[in-house]
Formats: C-alpha cells, sequence, structure tokens
C-alpha cells in the first residue's frame, strides 16, 4: 500500500465462487471496477503495527531472497529451514529497529536471533556456521485502508441506455406529429393538415377530411352537397 499524502493505493486480491482469485489496484482518484463493484481508496491511517523487507542469504551457495513487507507472525521456508517473524520493535534501547526471528534449519534445533537495521552484517557475524542468514533492510508502518464500496452503475446504465435507443428508434417509427387546420368561406370548407411522418399520416388525413364532412353534415344537411378541398402539407 502506498500511504503518501498525494495518492493511496491498495491492491485488493478477490475470491469469487467457481472463479479462481483476482487482483485489482484501487488508487485515490482512480476507482476499480470488478463484477459490477466499485471500489474507491478514501484514505488510509496507521494501525499501529508494522512490516518488515529481509534479505536472506545462503552462505554455501551464495543464493540471496528479499522477501518485502512481511507481517508479524509471517512464515517462510527456504531451502528445506522455516522461518517466522515473531517480533517487529521499531525503538529498540541503544540498537534502533530491529525484528526477532524463529528459526530453524532441517535437522537442527530450532532457535531464535534478532537482525537489526543499523547493523546489516550483525547476524553473519553472530551466526558464523547458519544455513541462512538474515539482514533487516527496511520496516515499513502498516495502516487500515480506507474503501467505498459501490455499485457500479456503468453496465446497468449502458444497457439501459442502449435499450431506450433502440426503443425510441421503434416509436419513431410509429408516432408522428399532425396538425389540422380547416378554413370556412361561402363556397366550401379548406382542411390542411401538416405531418413529420406523411407515410402514417396521409391515412389518418384522409379519415379525418371524412370525418370532418360527416360533422358538417349533422348540422347542415345542404353541407353533404358543399366541395371538400384537401390540401396536404409535409414539414
Amino acid at each position: 500500500m502506498d500511504t503518501s499524502k498525494e495518492s493511496y493505493s491498495s491492491e485488493l486480491r478477490i475470491h469469487s465462487k467457481g472463479r479462481p482469485p483476482s487482483e485489482i489496484a484501487v488508487r485515490a482518484g482512480h476507482p476499480a471496477s470488478f463484477g459490477g463493484l466499485r471500489f474507491l481508496q478514501s484514505g488510509a491511517t496507521p494501525n499501529g503495527r508494522f512490516t518488515v523487507d529481509l534479505l536472506v542469504a545462503n552462505p554455501r551457495t551464495g543464493a540471496t531472497t528479499r522477501l518485502s513487507h512481511l507481517a508479524l507472525g509471517a512464515e517462510r521456508e527456504i531451502d528445506g529451514a522455516k522461518f517466522r517473524v515473531l517480533e517487529i520493535d521499531q525503538e529498540v534501547p541503544r540498537v534502533g529497529t530491529a525484528a526477532r526471528i524463529a528459526y530453524q534449519a532441517a535437522g537442527r534445533e530450532a532457535e531464535e536471533f534478532w537482525v537489526f537495521l543499523e547493523y546489516p552484517g550483525y547476524d553473519r557475524a553472530h551466526r558464523l556456521f547458519a544455513t541462512l542468514h538474515f539482514t533487516l533492510e527496511a520496516i515499513h508502518p502498516s495502516h487500515r485502508a480506507e474503501l467505498i464500496l459501490v455499485r457500479d452503475p456503468g453496465a446497468a446504465i449502458a444497457g439501459a441506455g442502449g435499450l431506450l435507443l433502440v426503443l425510441a428508434l421503434i416509436l419513431s417509427l410509429g408516432v408522428s406529429f399532425d396538425r389540422y387546420w380547416f378554413f370556412w368561406s361561402g363556397s366550401g370548407v379548406t382542411l390542411v393538415g401538416r405531418s413529420d411522418n406523411l407515410q402514417l399520416f396521409e391515412p389518418r388525413f384522409a379519415q379525418a377530411a371524412l370525418g370532418l364532412r360527416d360533422r358538417l353534415a349533422r348540422h347542415d344537411r345542404t353541407l353533404r352537397q358543399a366541395s371538400l378541398e384537401v390540401q396536404r402539407g409535409s414539414g
């Protein structure tokens, strides 16, 4: 975890049923998404614990192994030897930062010893015949990550948006905006229509013209003989 004030970050391992574990990184201002969920890094606060970086060397083969961010109680095995971090102390009197290690090589008795940040060669000098030598390289304060977990609306919004678009296209094929005007004069009635969808409008317009003639005839039978002029317009 990066705990600088400029950017808090965390690495998360997520276990899903029936799927292998997945790892995602979350940084302040850069949410991560997984399985319809969004993870937001809001901060981190010290929890009073520490982790250590150890360099483990095999004096017989010359091989070295670096182990980072080992927490209290962490156990490892290298070249048949097992060890565990028993204690991490930031302020040991007169020697400073130190870690206590429980160690057992194959076929040997278990032992405990200290390694010191300010004295990198201490273990090699005091355990000359050990199968592994340890060097304390760094100590890190541990923090409690502060995460916000919300449902990711992205997938749902994208799906709903696509559905609405298709629906709008369908409706646009079956809906028209129509306007009608009729003008009365001594010689007859003029019916004018305007629409944004002529294909749908024309049969409606013809029906409206017939309906207008029938309504007028109810009030005045002589209007049955009146001429009916139909004008079609589009816009």
